[in-house]
């Protein structure tokens, strides 16, 4: 008996295009901060392995990216890992945060993945004293997210046209 063994297509796990979702995020957490919002609403452009993660902030809607080049995009058959490092510039007092994250993604169909974010950040030069601020804090979540329409590339990035 002969075992045939037939990879699959790579265009039947096709990442590219516009995604959309929520994610929820585990408020009960140790590390989250106290002022942890529930979910928010993220948005995924990505052509090729370019990729671009914005957020719409909870609190008033405006559109936060948190990574349009440097990001890492590594995909195996139908699942992939976005993963990103940020950095503000230090203030006057030396104060700057850094952020790590990783959203592992997994095609559920053609239209649908779920994705699991994880997100660390460590506010260097913070007093762990100070009320309003955590010097480093974590969160963690997750949601399904919708394909929309697949726009053409824009001209000045040649990348997707997000939301």
């Amino acid at each position: 008996m002969l075992l045939l063994i037939v990879p699959a297509r790579a265009d039947s796990f096709d990442y590219n295009g516009v995604w959309k979702g929520t994610i929820v995020f585990d408020t009960k957490l140790p590390s989250a901060p106290p002022d942890s919002v529930k979910s928010a609403v993220y948005f995924f452009s990505i052509l090729d392995g370019d990729v671009e993660v914005t957020v719409a902030e909870p609190a008033d809607g405006k559109l936060y990216t948190f990574c349009n080049s440097g990001c890492l995009f590594k995909q195996r058959a139908s699942n992939a890992v976005i993963a990103g490092i940020n950095r503000s510039t230090p203030g006057k007092d030396g104060v700057y945060w850094v952020e790590s994250w990783t959203l592992n993604c997994a095609l559920k169909d053609a239209n649908h993945m779920l994705v699991e974010f994880t997100r660390v950040v460590r506010n260097v030069g913070l007093e762990a004293s100070d009320k309003d601020f955590q010097p480093e804090f974590a969160e963690h979540g997750e949601g399904v997210f919708e394909r929309g329409q697949v726009l053409a590339p824009s001209p000045q990035t040649d990348k997707p046209r997000g939301p």
